[in-house]
C-alpha cells in the first residue's frame, strides 16, 4: 500500500474521538505559532450528526478543559494479514518497530506530525502498531492548532456536548 503524502489528513479514520476530563487554574502557556505562508491546511469532516451540531449553542469550552483526543490512522490491511501469518509461524523473528512502519503510519509520517502538534502543552503518544495517537492538551491549545474554537451544545434530553465551532484544519505539507 502506497502511503500518502498527506499523512495527517489522508490517514485520519472516520474516528476521531474527544473526550474531556475537567481542570481548573489558569492558561499560562506560550501560545504556539504552527502556521508559516508555505504551509497548505485542509478542513477535517469529524462526521458529526447534523442533528448534533443543529443543536442550540450554550457557550464557549471552557479554554482551560483537558483534552483527550484519539486519532486512528487507516491500517494496512494486508501488512496485517502478514503479520498474522508470521505469527502462526513460530520460528519466524519478527521485528515489531518495522512491522508498525508497514502496518500505520511510517516514523517520518510520525515526525512531520510531532513537528507540527509536538508543541509545549501537548502530549503525543504513537501506539506500538502505529494506527492510533493521543494527544492530550488544553483547549485553547487544540484551539489554536486546529484553527478551531470549541463551542458546547444542549441537546433536546438535557444532555450537553462540545464540538468545533468549524471544522479542523490541518497542515497537508
Amino acid at each position: 500500500m502506497k502511503k500518502s503524502r498527506y499523512p495527517l489528513v489522508s490517514m485520519l479514520s472516520i474516528l476521531l474521538v474527544m473526550l474531556i476530563g475537567c481542570s481548573s487554574g489558569g492558561d499560562t502557556a506560550v501560545k504556539p505559532t504552527p502556521t508559516t505562508p508555505d504551509v497548505k491546511y485542509v478542513d477535517y469532516d469529524l462526521k458529526i450528526p447534523a442533528e448534533a451540531l443543529n443543536s442550540p449553542e450554550i457557550g464557549p469550552l471552557p479554554g482551560d478543559t483537558k483534552l483527550h483526543v484519539l486519532v486512528t490512522f487507516k491500517a494496512n490491511q494486508d501488512e496485517l494479514k502478514k503479520l498474522k501469518n508470521l505469527k502462526q509461524q513460530a520460528d519466524q523473528n519478527t521485528d515489531l518497530s518495522q512491522e508498525a512502519n508497514k502496518i500505520g503510519i511510517t516514523d517520518e509520517q510520525y515526525a512531520k506530525i510531532k513537528s507540527y502538534l509536538g508543541v509545549d502543552g501537548v502530549n503525543l503518544k504513537l501506539d506500538t502498531l502505529h494506527t492510533n495517537m493521543s494527544m492530550d492538551a488544553k483547549a485553547s491549545l487544540l484551539e489554536t492548532l486546529l484553527q478551531t474554537t470549541f463551542v458546547q451544545h444542549k441537546l433536546k434530553d438535557g444532555r450537553v456536548f462540545f464540538a468545533p465551532k468549524t471544522a479542523p484544519r490541518f497542515p497537508i505539507s
